[in-house]
């Protein structure tokens, strides 16, 4: 099972260096936490699967590590984390040292369109996707939903702005 979703700027719910110290965790991203842990606890998949985004993807693969599912990364591009602030990368590469398996998507370095590889072949790997989005057209998100759609793939929507 997979999941695709907003990064920080659109949650606001990270804390302030987007890292994944749960003690800092601010009220919304803990909501955005335990509604991901009740698909879980309810789907009960045997992995899953994210992308390592800052946001919703972090929130996902720490679902993951706390409830000991074996988590699988699909990076889009080796250096994806370069640009975040140290504690974020620093909780990145603890992330990956405790992956089943790491997919490298994309080589060479960042393009928009490597996000999206990266987005269909989590989407095309898993079996369901879990979806953090708040209704808008546009971005990401929206873009690995529109694939979502088109290839029928079983999904949950959690609209975080009624969380």
């Amino acid at each position: 099972m997979g999941c695709t979703g907003h990064r920080p700027n659109k949650l606001n719910a990270l804390n302030p260096d987007y890292s994944l110290r749960f003690s800092q965790f601010k009220p919304h991203t803990l909501k955005i936490y335990e509604a991901l842990e009740e698909i879980v606890y309810t789907e009960k998949p045997d992995e899953l699967n994210s992308g390592l985004a800052l946001g919703s993807d972090i929130i996902w693969a720490a679902v993951a590590l706390r409830q000991g599912i074996p988590l699988n990364a699909y990076v889009p591009f080796r250096g994806q984390e370069k640009k975040w602030s140290a504690q974020a990368q620093k909780d990145y590469h603890w992330i990956l040292g405790q992956c089943k398996n790491i997919i490298i998507c994309s080589e060479g370095g960042y393009t928009p369109e490597k996000m999206q590889i990266r987005n269909i072949k989590m989407t095309d790997d898993s079996n369901k996707m879990a979806v953090v989005w708040d209704g808008q057209r546009g971005g990401g998100t929206w873009n690995c939903l529109e694939y979502i759609l088109q290839v029928k793939k079983p999904h949950i929507f959690i609209d975080y702005k009624f969380l």
